[in-house]
């Protein structure tokens, strides 16, 4: 491109001569001022234009870095050179040459491309580089066009017309550093894409343009093509489907001909703007209202609360804004924290004790007491406290729950004093914590002045959708003539040339960010000249065709940012959000230096600010922004950008590596340090499990886990793995279940990792955890060889914790097997050795207490060995010391214990009280097994008061939930308990059929410890078909009676023992059925006031027919 050229671009060709005589060349064009235009007689307005014009030139040299960019790449060949160049004289032949390169310079010059390399006849052109267009591909194909045309009309001396070929390609390559000096320096290109340019040039005919796949899908119907087919190419595995361009297409735009008819006028967004208007009327009565906003990335969501926004900020009223982040989806209550820092007003590095001041002015604002709420919520904030508050003798589960109730008591006591206007922008990537603390919020929100807005993306579900006063506001795309008020609106109310108007509303597909985006893209190409009612294309030839992809706008954007792009770039890898302080640390630019540079950014709109330098923070306008600049890095330069990045971290703000270390984490993971970026992602998975944010945990340590197999295998892998591995298993336990299948994979790996690399402890710790999962799959025989493997192995290390699980785990195995004097005995072994100060902290890497387990498989032992009192009150105490832990898995398991326990004893409003705790607390914490079972007990507890025909589908459902964790262990009895519920419907037969299921279950998993009682049942069953099967029924009975003896189950003996003997009444023996059960009645010695002994006393009552 020449001096005349450029004036030509910019609609200003009157200057040509003066510039041509004054000598003005491209060398010298960056260097004019005022008064040098002044002297070429330039008007004041023109000159504005060309200062602007060359201020841009300033503004977007070529950068020096090496970048990976989307190209479009053109390769020409002159055809038949080798015979021409045989028939002319070599100084003819090189003005030949000459003309030739000129004219093809010459047209990629006019469309501003780039000739990267001459060889002989062949020219290589880039277009997207070393400045991006938005349309690169229409660019490359109007150039080779007009190559085509002007080679055609150069000729020979010997006037021998020429003819050229032109291929054409679009792909991602790496641009990189400068080769070769002076005027002979050229690009080094590395990718496929020129050379299958190269590759499809051959492919053409004499005097035409072949494209690429990917170069046609960018152009559309710009161009009248011809499909040639799929090709093999020479170095491409897949064959290349290809086309020939024949000429510029004149026909309407694909938006025309798809939607020409049946397109309804919708102006604004008034339907959805008058919903959210007439939800703050109900608000402000009283009426707290709810209101989802819902639609894909870019459609308006923000925009149209915005337009809430500034409808009420001319009333008294609240406004409460909550942030989310993708970088923070693992980070609990992130948005909440977030909000209230800038609530407070903390400024980055305010010292702790001015952030404290400032948290208890802010709480004192709203009415509340600060030593109530600000221990709990400098907790939160990771502010200390020392010196001011005692600290909090709490565990980190109850610190959580106090936290939650902190939060939602300070937001309903800001919404007291005015009506509130609550905006939670891009949920989607919410945290799971903070979706706890809005759902207690929305439970107050019916009476509330308060209009909580949300926007997020369609993939979110919000948990609270059945909430009576939730709104969804669906955006759809925009139709044209709103996209055509928004294109006239970023324009200053200008109109767009029709066809420039028409290539965005096609290519935006009424995305407001994406029209917005790329109308401010055309704006700023030079292809549009301004007048007072519009604005007009610059010339007939100029390339109009819109950018064909955000990406590519977004880079060209950038492009004219190019001395402050490296800013852009280093925040981009900062993440969506960076401050001033932090980029100022990392970046080389300084001081009023990198001021400028962040003011150029928003002024070109491509970042927002809030507050002033050095305590500024900065937003990525649009998230796609932040990926355009982060991705213009190559992998070697954003390595060492994150490098960085996270040594700057660690040496100058180890604050936030030590409370957010999933930061280091990530920067460490991008700079290819991936051991430390494992290490980081484990800290980060131990610190959520701290505060039982279970849920983030697990994405950490996945997080984790993926970039330790990155690593080289070794001794070192293998260690780093093992830890997260067994925090891995530790999190499963406490929401998938023990029994949960990715529980079993973390175990079965942290056991093969443990036998080759870990320490002893390491190895116990597997064998614990794998015995577990067996056993809750009911896997009764392979629990009961890794507890005696366990066991063999913590008593030859001397481990005494490890002694104390092993027996405990013994003692669940012969309590599955049906012996519970073993059991019995175990679990009292176990407990001896139990200290709460030195095993209470365990749970946190078992899941569960020890002695909470252990002291809950007694309670329900000694209920079988006939103790129902000391039954009830060791799981009382049970209870009771899990909630002096103040572990809150532990509680949960507990109580549901308590409702086993109860369900055992047929005490159905204590099974009621036990579950339904149970299975609120286990649904705060996601413990999915827990839910499930306490779910189940409940449904059981309602027989003989609901009718079991209603009851049964809510049994079997509720069991069809609790096995889908993977669970087994209690199938057996479980299933028991729905045969007998099909016994009190009169369905012996259905019964029946699930009994068979009972045995097979039995047979397979050694699960004996309700044997008894399933032959019991099965005997009733028998008894109760139609054609009463007497002595199977009777044999039955006795069976259950046998195996309760054998089992030492002097409670299940019981129960059968007065079923026979109702029966051996029928029958005419009923002399025989008393003197059974007073045999059995008389090796009680508590629990009289039981059902089950009442029962019996009612069969040895004096008087009492049993006949």
């Amino acid at each position: 491109m020449d001096v005349v050229e450029w004036l030509r671009g910019l609609g200003l060709e009157q200057y040509e001569t003066a510039f041509r005589e004054a000598e003005v060349g491209l060398d010298v064009l960056p260097d004019l001022t005022d008064a040098d235009l002044v002297e070429l007689g330039v008007s004041l307005g023109n000159r504005k234009r060309l200062l602007k014009a060359i201020a841009a030139l300033r503004e977007a040299p070529a950068s020096d870095e090496a970048e990976r960019r989307q190209l479009t790449v053109m390769f020409c060949d002159l055809v038949g050179s080798t015979q021409i160049s045989a028939r002319l004289d070599p100084e003819d032949m090189r003005d030949v040459i000459r003309a030739y390169q000129d004219a093809c310079s010459g047209a990629v010059a006019r469309y501003d491309g780039f000739v990267a390399r001459f060889m002989g006849d062949g020219i290589l052109a880039y277009f997207g580089f070393p400045r991006a267009h938005e349309d690169e591909a229409e660019r490359a194909i109007r150039s080779g066009l007009d190559i085509v045309d002007a080679v055609a009309n150069l000729e020979t001396a010997a006037r021998h017309k020429l003819a050229v070929r032109v291929g054409i390609a679009t792909g991602i390559v790496v641009v990189g550093d400068l080769i070769g000096p002076g005027p002979a320096q050229e690009r080094d290109v590395v990718g496929e894409t020129p050379n299958l340019a190269a590759r499809l040039q051959a492919l053409a005919a004499p005097g035409s343009v072949v494209i690429a796949e990917s170069t046609m899908r960018l152009v559309g119907r710009t161009f009248d093509l011809q499909p040639l087919g799929v090709h093999a190419l020479k170095g491409f595995e897949t064959p290349v489907r290809v086309w020939s361009v024949l000429r510029d297409a004149r026909t309407s735009t694909r938006f025309e001909a798809s939607r020409s008819q049946g397109l309804s006028p919708m102006v604004n967004r008034e339907q959805e703007t008058a919903l959210l208007r007439d939800r703050w009327r109900r608000s402000r009565n009283g009426e707290g209202q709810i209101v989802l906003v819902s639609g894909e990335a870019g459609i308006g969501k923000s925009r149209i609360v915005a337009t809430l926004a500034d409808h009420v900020a001319a009333s008294p009223h609240i406004a409460i804004s909550f942030q989310c982040s993708p970088h923070h989806v693992n980070d609990a209550l992130y948005p909440i924290l977030s909000e209230i820092g800038r609530t407070a007003g903390f400024l980055n590095d305010e010292s702790p004790s001015t952030k404290l001041d400032k948290l208890e002015a802010m709480i004192a604002r709203y009415g509340l007491k600060a030593h109530e709420f600000a221990p709990v919520l400098a907790g939160a904030l990771s502010i200390p406290t020392v010196g001011r508050y005692p600290p909090l003798d709490l565990t980190a589960a109850e610190q959580k729950e106090r936290t939650i109730v902190a939060l939602v008591v300070l937001f309903t006591a800001r919404t007291q004093h005015a009506p509130a206007l609550a905006l939670l922008e891009d949920a989607h990537w919410i945290d799971p914590t903070s979706l706890v603390v809005l759902g207690r919020f929305f439970e107050a929100m019916p009476t509330l002045s308060v209009l909580m807005v949300i926007t997020a993306r369609p993939e979110f579900n919000p948990p609270w959708e059945s909430a009576p006063n939730l709104s969804v506001v669906q955006l759809p795309p925009l139709p044209r003539e709103e996209t055509t008020m928004m294109v006239q609106g970023v324009a200053g109310g200008k109109a767009l040339p029709a066809k420039i108007l028409d290539e965005i509303i096609v290519k935006t597909d009424g995305v407001p960010l994406f029209v917005e985006e790329l109308t401010r893209t055309v704006m700023e190409s030079g292809l549009l000249r301004e007048e007072s009612e519009s604005y007009q294309l610059v010339s007939a030839r100029t390339p109009i065709a819109i950018p064909s992809t955000l990406q590519d706008s977004l880079l060209a954007r950038l492009d004219r940012l190019n001395s402050v792009k490296d800013i852009a770039q280093i925040g981009a890898a900062i993440g969506r959000e960076f401050s001033h302080r932090l980029l100022e640390e990392v970046s080389s630019v300084r001081g009023p230096a990198l001021t400028d540079a962040l003011d150029k950014l928003i002024d070109a709109n491509i970042i927002h600010c809030s507050g002033d330098p050095p305590e500024a923070n900065y937003t990525f306008k649009h998230a796609l922004l932040r990926d355009s600049a982060y991705q213009l890095m190559i992998r070697a330069r954003r390595r060492d950008v994150h490098r960085n990045i996270v040594r700057v971290l660690e040496t100058r703000f180890p604050q936030i590596v030590e409370t957010q270390p999933d930061i280091a984490a990530m920067h460490h993971e991008h700079g290819g340090n991936a051991a430390r970026a494992a290490e980081y992602y484990r800290l980060a998975g131990g610190r959520a499990v701290a505060r039982s944010a279970n849920v983030e945990a697990l994405a950490y340590l996945n997080d984790g886990l993926r970039v330790v197999e990155s690593l080289p295998e070794g001794t070192e892998r293998d260690r780093l793995e093992l830890q997260i591995q067994l925090q891995r298993a530790g999190a499963l336990r406490s929401t998938k279940g023990y029994s949960a299948p990715e529980t079993g994979d973390a175990l079965r790996r942290a056991h093969a990792l443990s036998q080759s690399v870990g320490e002893p402890a390491q190895l116990l710790l597997t064998l614990a955890g794998l015995y577990a999962y067996h056993l809750v799959r009911s896997e009764t025989m392979r629990a009961g060889e890794i507890a005696e493997e366990l066991l063999t192995f913590a008593r030859q290390q001397g481990d005494t914790n490890y002694i104390m699980i092993g027996l405990r785990s013994m003692g669940c195995v012969q309590f599955q097997l049906g012996h519970q004097p073993a059991a019995l005995d175990h679990f009292e072994q176990s407990l001896s050795l139990y200290d709460p100060v030195a095993h209470g902290p365990l749970a946190a890497a078992f899941g569960l207490d020890h002695k909470e387990v252990a002291a809950s498989f007694r309670s329900t032992t000694l209920w079988l060995l006939g103790k129902p009192v000391q039954a009830e009150a060791s799981q009382q105490e049970t209870l009771s010391h899990a909630e002096a832990l103040k572990h809150l898995p532990s509680i949960c398991q507990a109580l549901i214990y308590s409702a086993l326990l109860r369900v055992l004893s047929r005490d159905r409003p204590g099974v009621i009280e036990s579950a339904t705790q149970g299975q609120h607390l286990a649904r705060r914490l996601s413990f999915d097994l827990m839910e499930r079972g306490a779910s189940f007990f409940l449904a059981a507890a309602r027989r003989g008061e609901v009718p079991p025909e209603q009851l049964l589908p809510q049994m079997l459902n509720a069991a069809d939930l609790w096995w889908a964790t993977g669970a087994r262990q209690y199938q057996g009895y479980v299933l028991t308990l729905i045969a007998e519920t099909y016994l009190d419907a009169g369905q012996p037969n259905e019964g029946l059929s699930v009994v068979a299921q009972a045995k097979e279950l039995l047979e397979a998993t050694d699960e004996r410890w309700a044997e008894a009682e399933l032959y019991r049942v099965e005997g009733m069953l028998l008894l109760a078909l139609p054609e009463r099967r007497i002595a199977e029924g009777e044999a039955c009975l006795r069976k259950a009676i046998a195996v309760a003896r054998n089992h030492a189950a002097l409670s299940w003996e019981l129960r059968a023992s007065v079923d026979l003997a109702r029966l051996l009444g029928e029958l005419g023996r009923g002399a025989e059925g008393k003197a059974m059960v007073d045999a059995v009645y008389r090796r009680f010695d508590e629990g009289f006031d039981s059902v089950d002994l009442a029962a019996a006393r009612t069969i040895l009552a004096p008087h009492a027919s049993i006949a």
